[in-house]
């Protein structure tokens, strides 16, 4: 059995509605009411015919959680999934939280009735109490000398049609999520010179984006940004680091862009291992 969706929200949906809906999104019928469907499949015999819809609740806040399971489903990308349940919530007229595709465990996509979606925080993962907006970093970028005041000005101006407020935060040499990068930077001969680095934080409630196409999207400004600057620009879109399973584990692959007068240059400076066994 696949999980096709899952979210939670304040208000409980009523059943036949919310079947129906179902229905007409995903051709799903026969359907099954579970407590909890992990623990139902543990003690039960599934009928691979049938859609079960997991209900829960806790205690406060976004307190009603729904997962639907079809053993025939296809796997939804999580921008199509947020599509989906952006109808969901216009038709039921209620708010909606559903999960991020960012690794941390406080981050929701808030989806409201009328079709706006931000990133919200949290206080707790069991009771998922809003406490406030939140914003993950659009991207993270390196220059070889340090951006005056009218520079960042300028930069500002290139994001705003995307996030009308935004921190730039400069550090020299800081470590991008882990230090791979500064490892081996010196390494690499156009790339050992970038030391000033700046990380881009959008600020207050802004409209939910896919780490992929804010990952373009931010490589697409910042070649608009190098244009202005007419200097090299290495940049650290949002996916510049990709996970995946091996054989004993997982790792990660890292790489950045190197935007050039010439053009773009992705470079992998962090190979993914094949395996972690050979290492033990």
């Amino acid at each position: 059995m696949r999980e096709v969706i899952y979210f939670s929200t304040k208000k409980q949906l009523d059943k036949e509605s919310f079947e129906a809906f179902l229905a007409s999104i995903f051709q799903f019928n026969d359907f099954c009411w579970t407590p909890n469907f992990y623990s139902y499949a543990s003690e039960n015999e599934i009928d691979h015919f049938k859609t079960y819809i997991s209900f829960d609740t806790s205690y406060e806040g976004y307190k009603y959680h729904y997962s639907v399971f079809n053993n025939d489903a296809i796997e939804i990308p999580i921008k199509n999934r947020v599509q989906t349940l952006k109808k969901l919530s216009a038709k039921v007229n209620i708010e909606i939280l559903s999960t991020d595709d960012e690794v941390a465990p406080f981050s929701w996509v808030l989806i409201e009735p009328n079709g706006q979606t931000s990133t919200i925080q949290t206080k707790l993962i069991d009771d998922l109490i809003m406490d406030g907006y939140y914003n993950f970093p659009f991207g993270d970028f390196r220059v070889t000398e340090p951006l005056t005041e009218k520079e960042q000005t300028t930069l500002k101006e290139i994001i705003k049609d995307i996030y009308p407020n935004v921190l730039i935060e400069h550090s020299t040499d800081r470590q991008i999520i882990n230090e791979d990068f500064n490892k081996v930077k010196s390494n690499y001969q156009n790339l050992k010179k970038f030391n000033n680095h700046y990380e881009i934080r959008p600020i207050g409630k802004n409209e939910w984006i896919d780490r992929e196409e804010k990952s373009i999207q931010f490589v697409l400004l910042m070649k608009k940004f190098r244009v202005y600057l007419q200097k090299d620009i290495c940049v650290f879109p949002r996916n510049f680091s990709e996970v995946k399973n091996i054989e004993g584990g997982s790792d990660s692959e890292e790489h950045c862009i190197l935007l050039t007068a010439l053009g773009q240059e992705k470079i992998i400076y962090k190979e993914r291992r094949k395996s972690w066994l050979k290492f033990q």
